[in-house]
C-alpha cells in the first residue's frame, strides 16, 4: 500500500521464486539487500516516489530485464544508487511508465 515508505533490510532477500515487484508510490527509500539473491526476479516496477537504493538492494538479481519507472530519466537520475546495484541500473529502463 501507498503508507509504506520504507523497505527494510533484507525484506525479500532469498524470494527465489519472486518474478516481479511492484514498489509503491509511497517508498522513499528501498534498504540494502533488500531483494538480494531474488534470482528469478525479472522486472522492477518503481513509483516516482523513491529517492534511495541501498547497497546491494538488487545485487545477485541477474534475471532482471526490465525497470518501469514511474517518473522521467532526469528524476531516475536524481536518485542516489548505492554500491552494487548494476543488475538494476544496467536493465532497459522504460521512464514515465503507469501501472
Amino acid at each position: 500500500p501507498d503508507s509504506v515508505t520504507n523497505l527494510s533490510y533484507y525484506a525479500f532477500s532469498g524470494c527465489t521464486s519472486l518474478e516481479s515487484v511492484k514498489i509503491g508510490n509511497g517508498v522513499k527509500t528501498i534498504n540494502s539487500k533488500a531483494f538480494y539473491n531474488c534470482t528469478s526476479l525479472k522486472t522492477v516496477t518503481i513509483g516516482k516516489s523513491v529517492t534511495v537504493i541501498g547497497e546491494m538492494a538488487f545485487a545477485g538479481c541477474g534475471s532482471i530485464t526490465d525497470v518501469y519507472y514511474a517518473g522521467t530519466q532526469e528524476e531516475w537520475n536524481a536518485i542516489t544508487v548505492e554500491d552494487s546495484n548494476a543488475r538494476l541500473t544496467d536493465a532497459k529502463i522504460h521512464y514515465n511508465h503507469t501501472a
